[in-house]
């Protein structure tokens, strides 16, 4: 799936599928070395500690931060978190914007992270932007609005571990069948061209056709994988007065 852009501590970093998956490898084997010879799940105590001996003893040969400096401690800090398992087709997503002090709501179109961590979640965006949070009834007339969908982009889960992303309700079969969602075109505008494709967001560039302005300018469905505040940026520009055509242009 690539890599997707994050801010951690104010600062851009990377962030890849490959990387979760091979560090949650790791823990799992960290967790299968204590049951099998402790009998026991390890700490986070525990854990932390090794990782620490870890860093110190060849860190500094992987991260440049490390050169001629020890880490002295590793800080955690918990907070209640929304399960990933809620996030399949037909999930509302209730996401706070900070920045504007607004709540927006989002619709899971397709992708199941119950089944597969590592599927492509496809979420709907709308325009819908309230101070307090809305009731299930009032997210639903608003989601059946057909002008009020904005766009559709692959999103990572981010959101939901490190972010304020929660799943809030789910939306009844009958408004679910409202949206059709059989082909989606997504887009990418480049070196002044509209270049789309169809069902597959993540297509590579030499797989794009392209099309012309006044065709390319009906599509806003971003090609890409986007983190959470990503998406958070684009929202608050749009409702800040940044038309859609320009994010695609000039942000997504």
């Amino acid at each position: 799936m690539g890599f997707w852009e994050e801010k951690y501590k104010n600062k851009k970093i990377f962030v890849s599928d490959d990387g979760l998956d091979i560090c949650h490898d790791a823990i799992e084997d960290f967790h299968a070395v204590f049951l099998e010879q402790l009998d026991r799940k390890p700490t986070l105590n525990e854990f932390v500690y090794t990782l620490l001996q870890v860093l110190n003893s060849d860190g500094d040969s992987f991260f440049k931060e490390l050169e001629g400096k020890q880490v002295t401690d590793i800080n955690l800090k918990m907070k209640k978190r929304t399960t990933l398992s809620e996030v399949r087709p037909g999930a509302v997503i209730e996401i706070p914007l900070q920045q504007i002090n607004q709540f927006t709501y989002a619709l899971v179109v397709k992708g199941d992270l119950a089944a597969d961590k590592n599927d492509d979640v496809l979420i709907q965006y709308f325009d819908i932007f309230t101070e307090d949070h809305l009731s299930k009834d009032d997210i639903f007339l608003m989601m059946a609005e057909k002008q009020r969908a904005l766009f559709i982009a692959n999103t990572g889960y981010t959101g939901f571990l490190q972010g304020n992303w929660k799943v809030v309700s789910k939306v009844p079969i009958d408004l679910m069948k409202k949206f059709d969602h059989s082909a989606i075109t997504f887009v990418m505008y480049e070196d002044g061209k509209y270049l789309i494709s169809q069902d597959d967001s993540l297509a590579a560039e030499s797989d794009l056709i392209e099309v012309d302005k006044k065709q390319g300018k009906t599509y806003s469905n971003p090609i890409g994988l986007f983190g959470h505040l990503s998406i958070e940026d684009v929202l608050n520009q749009y409702f800040k007065g940044t038309t859609m055509e320009e994010l695609i242009k000039y942000e997504l």
